[in-house]
């Protein structure tokens, strides 16, 4: 079993966890989750790496500096597609858009963060082919207080395999994980827990993410392997004098076969199979 309990989780089961320990691994284990993914792909990784890095450290930049432009909406969507179902339609409708219109749209959603989450998904989603789910992505990158609107976290969070991708439903999406966040903010620090544990704030879009790799852990039969008892040798700061952008730590796994005793090392996880 994997350190701090962690090993193949639902994400309903760590939905219901109010342990922080649990979160931290598996936010922690993210990124890598998101590789072993794209590597996973028939066709090949393609940018799914390269994306899912550029949506969470250089679209803030790109839209706190009013430079979030048309080509930078395609990306979002490229990357959104390239996670879940991939639907050309919606690449090319994306593919059309141009600067001004995304940039106006851009700018009246950002008007209304953090304290109007609707008004802020409606002023995206008059683009062409941007939906809630993309609009949120967008808006998550901008904001850590809005989370992306993904399958994953929304089954988990509301126990239902039904997705209806309204605004409406993501709304409600929205503050049940902001109410998770200050949830496991405002728990109590165990003897057992770290120092990093117990200073650890989560925004509601690294619920997400948690749930995110969760998710991906138990499909694929995934476990996360730390390399010491605690969650990460590597975790985002909360210090807010720190201008370093944090970083995510990217676990040492090791891939396991049945038929083979032998551990190889590898990036990432272990294969339960």
């Amino acid at each position: 079993m994997a350190p701090n309990g962690s090993l193949v989780l639902t994400a309903r089961e760590l939905w219901e966890s109010q342990d922080k320990t649990q979160w931290l691994n598996f936010l922690c284990g993210y990124p890598s989750c998101v590789r072993a993914l794209a590597e996973s792909k028939k066709k090949g990784p393609g940018t799914l790496i390269e994306d899912d890095d550029w949506i969470r450290t250089q679209a803030p930049k790109l839209l706190s500096s009013k430079k979030f432009d048309a080509g930078c909406m395609s990306q979002v969507v490229r990357w959104k597609l390239s996670k879940g179902v991939f639907r050309p339609k919606l690449q090319q409708m994306a593919d059309s858009l141009d600067d001004e219109e995304v940039k106006d749209a851009i700018k009246s959603a950002m008007k209304h963060l953090p304290n109007n989450v609707l008004l802020a998904l409606k002023s995206l989603t008059v683009l062409k082919g941007i939906g809630p789910a993309t609009a949120s992505a967008v808006l998550a990158a901008s904001d850590g207080s809005v989370p992306f609107f993904s399958d994953e976290a929304y089954r988990a969070a509301t126990n239902t395999s039904t997705i209806k991708y309204t605004e409406k439903s993501y709304v409600e999406f929205c503050e049940l994980l902001q109410d998770k966040a200050t949830s496991l903010n405002k728990q109590k620090p165990k003897r057992s827990d770290s120092e990093k544990v117990t200073n650890k704030k989560f925004t509601p879009d690294e619920v997400q993410q948690a749930l995110w790799s969760c998710h991906y852990c138990h499909k694929n039969k995934v476990e996360l392997v730390l390399p010491s008892s605690e969650p990460s040798e590597e975790i985002a700061s909360d210090d807010e004098n720190d201008t370093k952008r944090p970083k995510m730590v990217c676990f040492p796994f090791y891939s396991c076969s049945s038929s083979e005793k032998k551990r190889t090392k590898t990036k990432g996880f272990i294969l339960l199979k």
